[in-house]
This record gives C-alpha cells, structure tokens and sequence, in this order.
C-alpha cells in the first residue's frame, strides 16, 4: 500500500511533466512578437490624433508636446496627416456655400449651411488608417481635426464590428477647440444615437477668437454625457496643471474600461457534470474550471484514473483540481470498468467519446479545441496507451463524428503494459 506521502510526491512529479506538455506546444499558440504586442495593448490605450485646418501631424505633435508629455506610459499618440497635404493642399476639407466653388475656402466654422469639398476623400483616407494602423481606442481631434472626430463618432459601430455604415470602431474621443459640422448631409450623422453613446472630453477656451466658445458648447451637447473643461486661455491645447489632471483621469478611466471590457475578472463557474453518451447518467465527465474566468479560451486536461480496472476512481483523481489551479480546464473522466459490466472493449469508446465531446463543446466551455491533452494513471493509462492515440473509432451520433477524437498531447503514469502470449 502505498502511503499518502509517496502518492503526492507522484502527483508533484506528474504536475511538473503536464504543465509543459499543455501550456508550451509553439504551433498552436501566440508567437513572441504577437504576445508582446498584445501586452503592449492591453496596458496602453492607442488614439488616433487629427490635426487643424492649416496644421499637420508634426504641427499637431508639437501643439500637444506639453499636454500628453506625461502620458507615455498611460497611452500612444498616432498622429497623422489629412490626405489632402500629399496633394499640396491642406485640411480635411473646404468649406464652401451653396456649392459655390469660387467661395475662398475655409475650414466650415459660422452659422450658415456649406458644403464640405474633399469630405469623401478624408472619409476613404481615415477607414483605411483604421484598417491599417489599428485598432484604435480613441480619436483626439484639434479646431478642424475636432469637427472630424465628431461626425467620426457618427460613423462609429457602437457594438464593435465594423459594417458598410457605421465603418469604424473606438470608444471614446477627446475634442479641442472643436465646433459641430455646418454640411446639411454630415450633420445628419449626429442622429446617429447609438453611436453617439460614447465618452466624450472637450477642452474649450474661453478666449478663443478662432472658434467661439459657445460653438464648441454647441458642439459638446451633440453627446448625451459630455465631460466639459474650460479654461481661460485661447485656440490651444491647453496644458495648464488642471487641464492636465483631467486628461489623465479621463483617460484613466478609458484604460479601466478596456480591461475590464477584455479581461473580466469574474467567478468562475461551479464544476459541471456531463454525461458521456445520450439517456445514460454515466459514465460522465466532470469539468473543473479555473477559479478566475478569462476571455481568453484555455487548454484542456482529461484524467483517466487507476483503480485495477474494477473502478475509475483511484490514482489521480486529484489531477482535474491541479490542473483548474494551474489555468486548465481539468476534466476527470468515467469509464466502463468490471463493476459496471463495461469493461474491455467496451470503454474504449468512452475515452474517444469523451474527447470528441470537449471538442465539440469547447466554445460554450471556454477551452481551446487545439489545446486538448489526456493522462493516464495507472490502468487509465491503457486507454492513452492503446485506444485514443491509435485505436480508429466511429461514433454513431453524426452530430459528433466532425470532431477529431485523438488528442493533441499524452501522457501515461505508471501505466500497465499489456501482454499477449
């Protein structure tokens, strides 16, 4: 017999083979570079940032020099250019009345209906840097560069996948010295209400002579819950102390968000028993979960215990718990023995069932259908040893028979041999 000491000296030794074997199998999972970049994603916030009228990304970049030189660790800056600067034009589009071409062009702030020449040109030019540098998190827009965040907002998905209509996906915009679009068809996005449910910052200056205050108040309430800050300086991105402690919260409260949007940090689900095969209560599987739940799908671990092919339940019955606690999905799985009339061959079929199963419900149970390995102890391991990796097996339910039954990796412990005279 042997003592429960030895028996957990075994389970340690088992738990160091089984966490390499499922957690580290290269051609399945992330690469380094994609790893890093997800990291790097997950802890910073990424704004796409327009520029004004007469501006560019480099004047743009030096305008918020003082504002975001304290944000690095907190969030990236992408600044870009209006298209209309590569061929030797400026802004994101002219403004003009009544379609009257001869207008001396502008940048569309005053009252009065205009029609905004080269819209269609920054809308393409936009979606494909979305495509292209994405994904962003949030648009930061500038006196011009903050009338386009507004209507970007209006094509904006608000269930985060992108569509012919609402083309672009973030969460939240940050707008300086900005005013509501004069274009009778753009102004129409402002309907959009589903869209428009976002978080908004909106810096307004209360000596600015370029776009009044009053029109970037006008601007600020075409959002159902507009954070305001005013100051008293002009048509800047103003960086004074409070200015900047606002920003930072805002976009502290933006980084929140986003994790808890990705990553939910919530109870894991109660173990769940699942019988093998139709109107039969066992032989049945007992799924344990991690005791956080991730948005991530993870590996699997089925155990077949020993127990001298009169019962399933002996050596390593424990491993299904090890492996929840180690970021698995630990699965203890029945199978046909002596006492219940169903051994071999027979049980062979409930090994094969089981794993096509965990595949089949892998979604629903959060597990990565590639990442499935099974372990055997004991007289368990014959089912690793002679059925699942090399036995063929047809499962009569059609429902089932699209999912592979063999397993991606196995492991054997203390596993009998078999011999044939």
């Amino acid at each position: 017999m042997r003592s429960a000491m030895s028996t957990r000296r075994r389970q340690m030794l088992v738990a160091a083979l089984v966490a390499p074997a499922l957690c580290r199998w290269p051609a399945q999972c992330s690469t380094e570079a994609d790893t890093l970049k997800k990291g790097d994603s997950m802890n910073r916030l990424k704004i796409l940032c327009l520029h004004g009228y007469h501006g560019s990304a480099a004047t743009l970049r030096s305008q918020m020099a003082a504002l975001v030189n304290e944000l690095d660790a907190l969030a990236e800056f992408v600044c870009i250019d209006a298209p209309s600067l590569a061929a030797g034009d400026f802004g994101w589009w002219h403004a003009t009345t009544e379609l009257r071409a001869a207008d001396p062009p502008n940048a569309g702030v005053g009252p009065g209906a205009k029609h905004y020449q080269g819209w269609w040109r920054t809308r393409e030019a936009i979606i494909d840097i979305f495509g292209k540098q994405g994904p962003f998190d949030g648009v930061f827009g500038f006196s011009q560069g903050a009338a386009l965040t507004s209507i970007l907002v209006g094509l904006r998905s608000p269930h985060g996948r992108a569509t012919a209509d609402k083309p672009l996906c973030f969460d939240f915009a940050l707008m300086v010295g900005g005013f509501a679009v004069a274009d009778p068809e753009l102004f129409k996005l402002y309907d959009n209400a589903s869209s428009y449910q976002c978080p908004t910052l909106h810096i307004i200056g209360r000596s600015d002579r370029v776009v009044p205050c009053e029109a970037s108040r006008q601007l600020a309430n075409k959002f159902p819950n507009p954070l305001i800050i005013e100051h008293d300086g002009g048509h800047v991105v103003a960086a004074t102390p409070q200015v900047r402690m606002d920003v930072r919260q805002f976009l502290n409260t933006m980084m929140n968000n986003k994790r808890q949007a990705v990553e939910p940090q919530t109870q894991s689900r109660p173990p769940l028993r699942f019988p093998l095969w139709p109107n039969r209560e066992s032989p049945a599987m007992t799924l344990t979960f991690p005791s956080v739940a991730s948005s991530q799908p993870r590996p699997a671990m089925l155990v077949f215990a020993g127990g001298s092919y009169a019962s399933c339940h002996g050596s390593g019955s424990a491993m299904p718990a090890w492996a929840a606690e180690h970021e698995m999905v630990g699965i203890f799985v029945e199978y046909g023995t002596t006492s219940t009339g169903a051994a071999y061959p027979q049980n062979y079929s409930d090994a094969a069932r089981a794993v096509r199963l965990v595949r089949q419900n892998a979604q629903e149970w959060g597990i990565n259908p590639r990442r499935i390995g099974v372990a055997g102890f004991s007289a368990g391991g014959i089912w690793l040893r002679s059925s699942v990796p090399s036995r063929s097996y047809t499962d009569t339910l059609t429902t089932i028979c699209v999912h592979r039954y063999r397993p991606a990796r196995t492991l054997r412990c203390w596993h009998i041999q078999l011999f044939h005279s």
